[in-house]
């Protein structure tokens, strides 16, 4: 039996594409334009992976013709409420070069995640079109709202995840049940890290950070780091700081409830584990966190794909 491949797009600092490894994916190549994040995945897997730093628009998807499966997060802006959901009338929709890329490909499976807002109303005629172009290359079509504590990630992160099956594999696909039990809590998640240098606070800050994080928005370069988007589910309330830095809370002057997470806090809070290292300073490197996708979605795509997995070895 041969092992599985993948090639995922718009693969930002690799969250799900370390998610997809991890779930027994061999990566035949990452895509992604943004330097700082290339930056990172060569850092992190430059041995392992192709890393292509190019748009998505100018990838030749025949290099890669029948690999397993096609993976991505599509820019999230034309469908985010940040955005403005201009949609298809945003310069940033790359749905269009995922789908151009499907038809040269010809994966077996396809696995595209985005914000929660391409699931609304406002674009059910978009949402049809793209199901529709899928549908005419061959493949059955799930959405779905996936919501990362329900996988072990603590923290607040809908996700609306596109998957798309060719047969005889599309009648083997399940979505997967969420876990068992109350999401893990930040507190409980990062008290080993706070507590790492000698913080004498870290008792107390883990108790008021009993919840899960509010959604930690990757930020930009144009609006500076990431930084929390909902606050009502956790936020400073429950000592889960604003933004996101560098410094130790011991070191930072600010006020109790305020202390300021490492950036390994921010990338557990995001993924539920410390994954790879993420280089940069605080917009890039915390920017780069709060914007990558999950390794929990990936391995949220291991649950979905395992049933698949056995037919799909075995017609190879």
């Amino acid at each position: 039996m041969g092992e599985l491949t993948s090639v995922e797009i718009c693969a930002g600092a690799g969250g799900q594409a370390l998610g997809l490894e991890q779930a027994g994916f061999r990566h035949q190549a990452a895509v992604e334009i943004d330097a700082d994040a290339c930056g990172t995945l060569r850092s992190n897997r430059g041995s392992e992976w192709k890393i292509i730093e190019d748009d998505v628009a100018n990838v030749d998807g025949h290099a890669f013709h029948q690999v397993d499966l096609l993976a991505g997060g599509v820019p999230c802006p034309p469908f985010s409420i940040a955005g403005k959901q201009l949609g298809a009338g945003d310069d940033r929709d790359l749905f269009p070069q995922a789908l151009r890329l499907v038809a040269e490909i010809a994966p077996r499976a396809v696995l595209l995640e985005n914000v929660r807002g391409l699931g609304t109303r406002r674009f059910e005629s978009y949402r049809c079109q793209v199901l529709a172009r899928l549908r005419g290359l061959g493949y059955e079509t799930w959405w779905d709202l996936v919501h990362a504590s329900e996988h072990g990630v603590p923290q607040l992160r809908p996700r609306f995840v596109l998957v798309a099956v060719r047969q005889p594999w599309a009648g083997w696909f399940r979505w997967p049940e969420p876990l068992p039990g109350p999401a893990p809590t930040v507190g409980a998640t990062l008290h080993d890290l706070m507590a790492a240098g000698g913080w004498p606070g870290a008792a107390a800050w883990s108790q008021r950070a009993g919840t899960i994080a509010p959604t930690i928005v990757g930020g930009s370069k144009k609006h500076g780091a990431a930084a929390q988007a909902d606050r009502p589910h956790g936020g400073e309330a429950a000592g889960f700081p604003r933004f996101l830095g560098y410094r130790r809370p011991q070191d930072s002057r600010l006020p109790p409830g305020r202390e300021r997470l490492p950036a390994a806090g921010c990338q557990i809070a995001r993924h539920g584990h410390r994954c790879c290292p993420v280089p940069g300073q605080r917009v890039t490197g915390s920017g780069r966190c709060g914007a990558s996708c999950q390794p929990g979605l990936g391995e949220w795509a291991q649950a979905a794909i395992r049933g698949m997995s056995r037919p799909l070895r075995q017609h190879q």
